[in-house]
């Protein structure tokens, strides 16, 4: 019996192992060229390098074991101005010539956005820069969304991510888009897509 045969009785498709591995090998082909600083990798490269990870992975937590790919990436090092929050995300893709990220892709920017969020009192990092970075890609992600809050494939967005844009903009003073967002969230309650427990803590914090 070939080893194509032995993953067919064990429920794998042979082909999709194969080109899992593929994946795997091109996520560390990557790594090592990272680690070469003679040999310059562009951002476009790791922001594949990051959309391969997902595939494998398909997890919220996708970016958990792979802190090398976000801190290779140069926007992880940009200063970003609190006026230039909203823009900033899709001023990088264009300058960088990457991979355009769209609203099908939320699960991936969602991951970067949290990872911005959960690393940002990391030794040696910029807790305020992290911030910012990480409502750069909220923004960009909820920009993406609004029009399409009631399709059922992204009705979960809006309600899951705005509390956290909120507290963002509460811990870096910008209280009048923290306030954008409390409206938001108003119309998500009375849509239904957020429960009432939920609403009232987000506004207790608010206020």
């Amino acid at each position: 019996m070939d080893w194509k045969d032995l993953l067919g009785q064990l429920g794998e498709d042979p082909e999709e192992v194969k080109h899992r591995q593929e994946l795997k090998q091109k996520l560390e082909g990557l790594r090592l060229r990272l680690s070469d600083i003679s040999e310059p990798v562009k951002d476009a490269e790791i922001v594949e390098a990051i959309q391969v990870r997902f595939k494998l992975v398909s997890d919220s937590d996708f970016l958990d074991e792979t802190a090398w790919l976000m801190d290779a990436l140069s926007f992880t090092r940009a200063p970003i101005a609190s006026d230039m929050i909203q823009e900033v995300w899709q001023d990088f893709q264009k300058a960088n010539d990457l991979p355009h990220l769209s609203l099908g892709d939320y699960p991936i920017l969602e991951g970067m956005a949290n990872w911005y969020f959960e690393h940002r009192q990391d030794p040696g990092r910029d807790e305020t820069a992290m911030v910012r970075r990480s409502l750069a890609l909220y923004e960009y992600l909820l920009a993406h969304v609004r029009g399409h809050e009631s399709a059922s494939e992204y009705e979960h967005l809006l309600s899951g991510i705005c509390p956290r844009v909120v507290d963002l903009y509460c811990e870096l003073h910008m209280y009048d888009r923290a306030k954008f967002y409390i409206q938001l969230l108003v119309m998500e309650r009375k849509s239904d897509r957020l429960s009432e427990e939920d609403y009232l803590e987000v506004m207790k914090a608010y206020e």
